[in-house]
Parts: structure tokens; sequence; C-alpha cells
């Protein structure tokens, strides 16, 4: 099922925020979002709904079989068993972790983010009433030693991204465990951010955080979507699954609205991309492979290739532009050709010198970003 890449024109008739924020002149290669169609059985199924006017309040997670097909959905794509009866609807991954941060910590506890990080994570935990901590990566991987430095000054959670936004690593078995033992002698909690998982790239895989670390099933809360693997995140559904009988009773327990359930046309295109989906998210995958192949090739010979990331899954590429003549601010250098890309400051102090480039476009529009790009390098 082959995926039809949308051209610059039909982009900008959609009117989404990545291309409606940039002008005429500039091509949009910032927030993640995909310049895809919709996968055809998605579009189906958001016709049908529509002609039978469903637009209505959506169901309950009790009131629909949608939980189920969402554990099915983890153990066949994922290979991870989750228990249907432990999943909670949310309106999206960043709602769904400020809801479960505020259910299951304390007011004004530290909760440890590893940086650069995905910039949301700082609002979640604002909007929860806690106090983020920041700790720096060593290199690309986590520092379990800084991790536990900051569990033991009185923070009380840690927050995994995996796959991870920025670089599009997927973090190895190792370093998960070696998170999960801090974590475990420090009786903190863990919040894993897996919505990225099912973009890992053929000949790899993401390990779920509570398969790594299944002692902790009592403190820790996976979220998820289909947002990202279907480019669906204007429909405004995802998930929130616990590991543990109370701690899901505890979540249950606030009031639906404290987490927002999200919309009846989100469950609908969910339903249609987890049942039916596959075949084209397994085309999805290659193409994005050989994307990032073309910033390889494009720009490994101008900047180095030890400057780009290696992604293992997503559409991310991490570029460390720090040793060249525009490290002080690449992405405002790089709007000077025409191409907007996100800065690596908005990731954090650490993202100084970096940029976040996506590569989820039309063959024909990556390549002129990376002409552009190459020209001003």
């Amino acid at each position: 099922m082959s995926v039809e890449w949308l051209d610059e024109a039909a982009c900008r008739a959609a009117s989404s925020l990545k291309w409606s924020k940039v002008g005429t002149e500039t091509l949009a290669a910032w927030v993640a979002e995909m310049d895809v169609a919709l996968a055809p059985p998605i579009a189906a199924a958001l016709h049908e709904a529509i002609d039978l006017q469903m637009v209505g309040y959506p169901p309950h997670e009790t009131e629909t079989d949608l939980r189920e097909v969402i554990a099915e959905w983890h153990a066949h794509r994922l290979g991870h068993q989750i228990d249907a009866g432990r999943v909670l609807f949310t309106a999206e991954v960043i709602s769904g972790l400020a809801f479960a941060l505020s259910t299951v910590l304390e007011p004004g506890t530290g909760v440890v983010v590893p940086s650069p990080a995905y910039p949301p994570f700082s609002e979640a935990i604002a909007w929860a009433g806690m106090t983020e901590i920041r700790v720096p990566l060593d290199g690309v991987a986590t520092d379990p030693a800084a991790v536990d430095r900051a569990l033991g000054s009185g923070a009380g959670a840690v927050i995994v991204c995996n796959p991870h936004n920025p670089t599009g690593r997927v973090p190895p078995l190792e370093e998960l465990r070696a998170i999960a033992e801090v974590v475990d002698r420090r009786g903190a909690w863990v919040f894993s951010d897996e919505v990225h998982a099912a973009l890992t790239h053929p000949g790899h895989r993401t390990m779920p955080f509570s398969e790594a670390a299944p002692e902790l099933a009592g403190r820790t809360i996976t979220l998820s979507s289909a947002s990202k693997p279907f480019n669906l995140p204007g429909l405004r559904f995802a998930w929130i699954a616990s590991h543990d009988d109370a701690v899901h009773a505890r979540l249950a327990a606030r009031p639906v609205h404290d987490r927002g359930p999200g919309g009846v046309l989100g469950q609908v295109a969910a339903r249609a991309a987890l049942v039916d989906g596959d075949a084209w998210l397994d085309d999805l995958r290659e193409d994005l492979v050989e994307r990032l192949s073309m910033v390889r090739n494009a720009l490994g010979s101008v900047i180095g290739p030890d400057s780009l990331s290696r992604p293992e899954a997503s559409y991310l590429s991490w570029i460390d532009l720090s040793a060249t003549r525009i490290g002080d601010d690449p992405a405002a250098h790089i709007a000077r050709a025409g191409v907007r890309v996100a800065p690596g400051t908005d990731y954090g102090a650490e993202g100084a010198g970096h940029i976040r480039l996506n590569v989820a476009t039309h063959e024909e529009t990556l390549a002129r970003v990376l002409d552009r790009m190459t020209s001003i390098l």
C-alpha cells in the first residue's frame, strides 16, 4: 500500500501548522508533521463516519472495544503486552502526561528530563504543578548516574522518551535497565513516551520500558498514540497504559475531563489505523529511511558525517552545526536560505549549535530543502 506524498502546493492548501507558519518563499522542515495523504483505510473510515454524522461525544473506554484493539496492536505491531483493561483515553500524549503526573505525584515534585528533550514535556510538567529537573544526555544516551543524583536530590520521577525526540535514537535494553535500577532504588516513577515506537526503522526494535523493567510495573505509565505513525495529530486521540491494577484505579478514579478523552473522529481514525494500517506503515518506514539517506548523502560531505545523527526511528534528523561558522544560531542562518528548521535550543540549552530537520516530505521538496541548506552551509 504505497504512501502518497504531498507536494508543496497540496501542503500549503491543507493549512496545517507546519506550512501555515512559513511564507511562500520558505520551505517547512520544522514541526513534526508528515506531508502525506491519509492512509486509504483511515480516509475511508473518516468519510464513512461523516456520512453517518458521527460528530457527537465519543464513547468512554468501557463502552467500546477500542481498548482491545489498542492492546492487540501493541502485541502484534510492537511486540509489547499491555492489559486492555488498564488503558485510558486522552486527547494527546502531552495532556495524558500532565494528567498522569498530577495523579500519582505530590505537587511540586521534581521530574527528571534527559536533555535535549521534546519541548512540550516542560509544558506538561508545569501544567501538572511539578518541577522540571534537566539532566544532560551523555552524548546521545541517558546518564544513569546523573539521573540518580537528581532523584537523590528530591526528584520523584523520570520521563523516558523512547524512541528519543529529537535524536531519533532507540535506547538499547541495557540503558533502559540501568535507568530502571536507579529508579527502583530511589522509589521513583517512570513516564514513558513511546509515541514514535511504531516508526522504528526496519532492522531495529524499540524495547518498551515496561517490558525492560517489569519489576517497576507499579511505578511505570506508558503513553502512546496513532498520531505520529499515521500523521493524525489534529484528531486529538491518544492513550495511557498503566501496568498495575492499583495505578489504573487511581487514574480511572479522576473525572474523565481531567485528561480530555479526545474526539470521536480521533477514535475512528485510530481504529482504522491500528486494524488496517500495517501495510501502509511498512511502506512509510521504508520511505523515511530513504529520505534520511538523502540527508546523509547531501549534507555529510559538507559538514562531516559525524555531525549528523543516525536515527533508528521516526523522521527527524538531529544535526550538529556547532563547529561551523553558523554555529551560534544555525536555524536563523538556514532560514535566510529559505528553509525553516527547528532550533536546537528549543530542546534545551544542550541543543545549542544544533538543528532538528523534519525529512517527512515529498522527495522533490526534500531535495529542494537540501539544495538550499547545502548552498548556505
